[in-house]
Parts: structure tokens; sequence; C-alpha cells
């Protein structure tokens, strides 16, 4: 009660209205808890004067469903009934059900404590049917949100996959790049190899990879299936003392 008060003192002093009225409903209904009925009627009633002046249809049937409670805890049931009707046409209006729920709920006790059995069970089955389209929207919000959810979590589910399968894709491309390079150095190294071939420097034989001094000719024999001998320009005018065409 101390910090609503000082609620409403700040709000009064900023002059905003929806603010007083707020703290005023909240008063009230603490009055109204502590059965000081008195004092929360004259807080639900000036909350009442600014919920209309802002015409906000949804506080001016939840303050009047509050006034009409008081007058039913008192047994004022003359007073109680229009507000209560009143109420349920401000509710029914702007498709408040969970306020038509409540305001049954109060009605079926108004019209069971008043005997008239007939009301009360006509309120009671109306009660019935706003409970259930309550449960079937409530099942509805519950049902469209794990479908959200669902959909959500199907959708991360797939980013994560795409990173994976990426991943992996990287993972296999950066391993061919590596084998790549690997080849083209070890070609490189084989090629660089084959230029340093090892020759005797009187005989001109040829030196292979196991060691054994071989002929050019058969160096080369074993390097290739296609072998053909000739003679140079040079070697046939000296063999046979003439030049090439002639």
């Amino acid at each position: 009660m101390e910090y609503i008060q000082k609620a409403q003192e700040i709000y009064t002093r900023h002059n905003d209205q929806n603010g007083i009225h707020a703290c005023l409903t909240n008063i009230g209904a603490i009055y109204q808890r502590l059965e000081d009925f008195d004092r929360a009627l004259d807080h639900f009633e000036k909350a009442l004067n600014i919920a209309t002046a802002l015409n906000n249809k949804h506080s001016i049937a939840n303050l009047v469903k509050n006034v009409a409670d008081i007058h039913l805890e008192r047994k004022e049931y003359d007073q109680a009934l229009p507000l209560y009707e009143r109420s349920l046409a401000i509710a029914k209006e702007i498709g408040a059900l969970d306020m038509q729920n409540d305001l049954y709920i109060a009605l079926t006790r108004f019209y069971s404590e008043s005997e008239d059995w007939y009301n009360a069970f006509e309120s009671q089955r109306i009660l019935t049917e706003i409970k259930e389209m309550l449960f079937q929207g409530r099942q509805r919000e519950l049902a469209d949100e794990l479908n959200m959810k669902y959909d959500v979590d199907r959708k991360e589910r797939e980013t994560l996959l795409l990173r994976d399968r990426n991943s992996k894709l990287e993972q296999e491309m950066k391993g061919r790049t590596n084998i790549e390079d690997d080849l083209r150095d070890a070609y490189a190294k084989i090629k660089a190899l084959k230029s340093l071939l090892p020759v005797c420097s009187n005989c001109l034989k040829v030196r292979d990879d196991k060691g054994v001094w071989r002929t050019f000719d058969d160096f080369l024999a074993g390097q290739t299936d296609d072998l053909k001998h000739g003679l140079c320009p040079d070697c046939m005018e000296k063999q046979f003392d003439r030049t090439p065409g002639a």
C-alpha cells in the first residue's frame, strides 16, 4: 500500500492519468482484500471516472465488476446485478473472453445466492462454453508456439548440417590442395634429379639409380621404348666424308 501510494503521488505530479488510474485500482483491490469495502468503493469509483475519461473499455468493465463484487459481498443484490450486466456487455463488445469467464463465475454465485436456479444453471452452462473456448484458444496458441519453436529448431539444425558439410568440403579441398602441392614438389624433385645424371667424364657412361654404370644407349633404352639412332651432321661428315643431303 505504501509503495503504491508513493507511486500515485509521482504520477499525480506528472499528471499521468494512466498511472493514477492503475494506482487507484490497485489500492482499491487491497482495501477489498482487507474487507474495507467503503474505501475500496471510493478508490474503484475514482479509477472508474479516469478510465471513462480515457475511454479504456477493458478497465471500465473490470472496475464495474469490482464494484459489483463489493455489493455482492454486502448482499446488496439489487445494486450488484445491473453492474454485472453492464460489465458483461462491455466484455462481450470488446471480445474479452477471460473477463467474461470471471463475470459468469460471479453471476453463477450471484444467482445461486439469490436462489434463482434457472439463471444460475444458464450462467454455469455459458461458463462451461467459455472455458471450452478459452481452452481451445490456449491449445491453439500452444500449438502455434510449439510449431514456431519446431520451425526455429529445424532451421537451426539445417544450418548446423550445412555448416558441417561446408566444413567437411573445405577440409577435403584443403586435403586435395595439399596432395596436389605434394605431387608438384615430387615432380619437381624428380625433374631436378633427372637433370643431374652422373656421367663419366672419360667414357661418358651413365650411372643409373642402382649404381650400375651403363652406356648412354643402354640407359636411354631403359627410360623409353622407342629409341632411334641417327647421326648428327658433324659425325656424318667425319664418318662418310660428306655433308647431309649431299
